[in-house]
């Protein structure tokens, strides 16, 4: 019975764990689509140094999570 409970109780742990790294991953790649999307904006109108500024957030925010996306 204690297996078992302990088997439940890991499992559990897996899937919130789980849960919880692709809202992580979302939030990311919410925040790098959102600066993406700006940059096509700004280059759309003629605007390439606020295009280049947020190309720059968006690479900024991919290489300040190295740790965690490195295996990406």
């Amino acid at each position: 019975m204690k297996r078992e409970l302990c088997a439940a109780i890991l499992l559990i742990i897996l899937i919130a764990a789980a849960i919880l790294n692709l809202i992580h991953v979302e939030r990311l790649t919410d925040t790098i689509l959102l600066s993406l999307s700006q940059s096509e904006n700004a280059i759309n109108d003629n605007n390439s140094q606020l295009a280049l500024r947020y190309l720059d957030e968006a690479f900024e925010s991919w290489e300040s999570s190295y740790s965690y996306t490195h295996i990406f």
